[in-house]
């Protein structure tokens, strides 16, 4: 299920540039929190590219508003297995993380590669 840290969703996704350490994981289950990223992940990059927010892609609401991690072509594989998901860790939370749009097979000791990943904040819609 797609996640967005609070924090995010409160100061906007032009924060996450900001935030230290980050790393982009793949891994093979949906991650609750930072914890189990790092317990389960099968490759890491470290320091990936943040663009810029931008109008979203939401062909319905040109409200939204959204960030892109990546393209990673030099990650790390730590582990063997079937990456599912991705997660964006900084140095103390989870802050965003969804599935992968096409699973991947990962080799322990290869070289990582992810597809540019999209983060999406919608607008809130009061009651």
């Amino acid at each position: 299920m797609p996640f967005l840290h609070p924090d995010i969703r409160d100061n906007g996704l032009a924060s996450v540039a900001n935030l230290a350490d980050l790393e982009v994981h793949i891994l093979t289950v949906d991650p609750a929190d930072r914890a189990a990223v790092i317990e389960n992940t099968l490759g890491v990059k470290s320091d990936p590219a943040i663009g810029e927010v931008q109008d979203g892609i939401d062909g319905a609401s040109a409200e939204d508003r959204l960030i892109t991690v990546g393209p990673v072509s030099d990650g790390s594989a730590t582990a063997t297995g079937k990456a599912k998901f991705w997660a964006l860790i900084d140095d103390t939370k989870l802050v965003a993380a969804n599935a992968l749009e096409e699973p991947q097979d990962v080799t322990a000791g290869n070289v990582v590669t992810i597809e540019m990943i999209t983060i999406e904040a919608l607008t809130a819609v009061s009651a």
